[in-house]
Formats: structure tokens, C-alpha cells, sequence
């Protein structure tokens, strides 16, 4: 009898070792281009939190998140703006909405996206140039007249100056620089050996758009020029603000600098440019941003904030608003004064 029960045992710790085994397989050998997370996890809302990682597996986390409740007799806001969402990150919650869905201009919130097709061209991934090699932020682009033409801000560049491309983007996103936006997608377009104009870089941010199912967006240019066909809304932008902050968290720490001098690649020309987003440095836990304006978008502003109580991020935009500075910040306070995370 006591030998049946030693062989039972024994059987147990042995089938124990192999779960454990199998599961250390799958974590390790998920299949090519996908992590052991991605692999363990297939559920799309389980994959977008952002889990403690150790070695390539993910684990659950060990307290839930936590879900803000409006507190009683909490004060009632109504924003102004034509279009506006605001959703605590860990758990969802829509804590302030207001038509949301509607396809309205997005003006330079439209520069996010471009940011990320640029920084997915570097990565390991990405397709090769006409020459065989990748796209890199230390490649030198000489500034033509035809970005110093483009509509809009600017971030004071040369026609004839080398700057590298990655100081093109840090202008393109603090001084939200039309004329940076052009010059990077003109070069991106002659390295990739076609012509020099908007078009091939605006296929690429329609196919990221297409792949990360911003179904409601369309983009025509990289600047976010006035156009009919550069659109997005509200749940769209805060979709994708999410996808930066998992994928290219390096955009909006630069968004969030508040100032900066940006020399050019021989040190001929200097740039000092300040942060569109007045924001910065005025309201407290600001992880980033980005601004807009254009005639017929009007103002726009998109603020990731992080609750100074927990690990939770608020994230909220505004579209469309005659004062967005004014009505962002009446808005974030009201969410911390309305709200408790429980």
C-alpha cells in the first residue's frame, strides 16, 4: 500500500514538471515576430495592459486594476469643443464624452502618426532602401524649398541646410514644424526610390491606420493640412495615443520637453524652439501630448496625464475648441476633483 502511494506521487511530480515544462516551451518558442507574451496571451484587451515583464512573459498582475467611481454630488462640466473623449487607461472608463465618433480635422494631432511611420521605417522590420539599407534617424536631409513652403508652422529651417533626421523630428513635435514634416517624408520617399512628393509616405500612414484598426481615420498629408480627406475622431486619436504609448514611448517624452535648441548637421544654423502645448510645465504629471490648428479643425489638443495616486493615466483629448488650453485644463482638474480610484 505505502508503495502504491510512493509511485502515485511520484506520477504526480512528474505530470507537475511537465505542465511546467510545456509552458516555459511556449513562452520560449512562440513563433517568429511575436513575443512569449503575445503568444500566452491571445486576448487582444489582455494584451494592451501594461503587465510587469520578466525575461519575454508576461504576468498577471497581482491587485486588479482599479476603477474610478464620480463621487456624490460631484460638479457637473460641459466643454465647449466640438469633439471630446476622456478615459482612465487601466481600466477603459469613459469618464467624459461628447461625439466622439464623429470624422472631424485633427490638424497636427495628425504629426503623431507621422512620428510613428517614421520610427517603425527604423526598426528592425522595416524594409530596406533602394541602396539595401534601413532608414536611420542619423541620416542627413538636406532642407528643399519645397518644405520651406508648406503651409503652416515652421520650425525656421534653411533652404540648403543638413540636418539629421532625427532633429527634424524633435522640431516636427515640439514646434509642431509643417516644413520638418515635409522635408522627413520627402526624404523618406527617395530613399525608399520613389518620387519626391507626399504621396508614398501618406500610403504608409493609411496602412498603419488600416493594421491598428483606426477604421474612422484617413490621412491625406503628414502635416495635417486642411484637407477633406485628412479626418479622425476622438476615439481614433485616444486609440492611437494608446499605441504610441506601448509601441513609441520616445514621442511623447519628446513631447513634453518644453524647449529646445536644435543645431544643424554642420552647426551653421541653430534652432530654438519652444513647446507648442502651453501646458507643459503649467499643469503638474504630464506624460505628453500634442497640439493642433488649422482654420477648419480649429484647436485641438490631446494630454496624457498620469494620477499622481496610483498607475493609472489619464488620457484626453479635445477637438475643435475655441480656448483648448483653457478647456483642457478645466477638464483634467474636474476629472481628479469628480473622480475616485477604488
Amino acid at each position: 500500500m505505502k508503495s502504491y502511494r510512493a509511485n502515485f506521487y511520484i506520477l504526480i511530480f512528474f505530470i507537475f514538471l511537465g505542465i511546467v515544462g510545456a509552458g516555459i516551451f511556449i513562452l520560449e518558442k512562440a513563433p517568429e515576430g511575436r513575443s512569449g507574451g503575445e503568444y500566452f496571451f491571445k486576448n487582444a484587451e489582455i494584451q494592451s495592459k501594461n503587465f510587469p515583464v520578466f525575461g519575454e512573459a508576461y504576468l498577471l498582475p497581482i491587485e486588479r486594476a482599479l476603477t474610478p467611481e464620480k463621487k456624490e454630488g460631484g460638479q457637473v462640466i460641459e466643454i465647449y469643443a466640438k469633439s471630446v473623449l476622456v478615459i482612465d487607461d487601466l481600466s477603459g472608463k469613459i469618464l467624459y464624452e461628447k461625439s466622439s465618433r464623429e470624422k472631424v480635422a485633427i490638424a497636427s494631432i495628425t504629426k503623431l502618426a507621422t512620428a510613428a511611420v517614421i520610427l517603425n521605417l527604423t526598426g528592425q522590420n522595416s524594409p530596406a532602401g533602394a541602396g539595401g539599407a534601413k532608414y536611420g534617424l542619423g541620416r542627413e536631409i538636406t532642407i528643399d524649398k519645397s518644405a520651406i513652403e508648406a503651409d503652416g508652422d515652421n520650425g525656421s529651417l534653411v533652404v540648403g541646410e543638413r540636418i539629421k533626421a532625427r532633429d527634424l523630428l524633435t522640431i516636427m513635435l515640439i514646434a509642431s514644424s509643417n516644413d520638418a514634416a515635409v522635408a522627413l517624408t520627402e526624404d523618406i520617399a527617395l530613399f525608399g526610390g520613389q518620387e519626391k512628393d507626399a504621396a508614398y509616405f501618406v500610403g504608409l500612414m493609411n496602412e498603419f491606420a488600416r493594421k491598428n484598426n483606426l477604421s474612422d481615420t484617413r490621412f491625406a498629408n503628414p502635416a495635417g493640412i486642411d484637407d477633406k480627406n485628412n479626418y479622425s475622431t476622438a476615439a481614433d486619436v485616444i486609440k492611437l495615443s494608446g499605441i504610441l504609448l506601448k509601441e513609441y514611448p520616445e514621442i511623447f517624452e519628446i513631447t513634453r520637453i518644453s524647449e529646445a535648441n536644435v543645431r544643424s548637421a554642420d552647426g551653421k544654423y541653430s534652432h530654438f524652439i519652444k513647446n507648442t502645448n502651453k501646458l507643459i510645465g503649467r499643469l503638474p504629471n504630464i506624460v505628453g501630448g500634442k497640439t493642433g490648428y488649422t482654420d477648419k479643425a480649429g484647436e485641438s489638443l490631446l494630454l496624457i496625464v498620469k494620477n499622481p495616486a496610483n498607475n493609472h493615466k489619464i488620457t484626453a483629448v479635445i477637438i475643435g475648441a475655441k480656448d483648448r488650453f483653457a478647456e483642457m485644463e478645466k477638464l483634467i482638474n474636474w476629472v481628479f476633483a469628480a473622480y475616485e480610484w477604488k
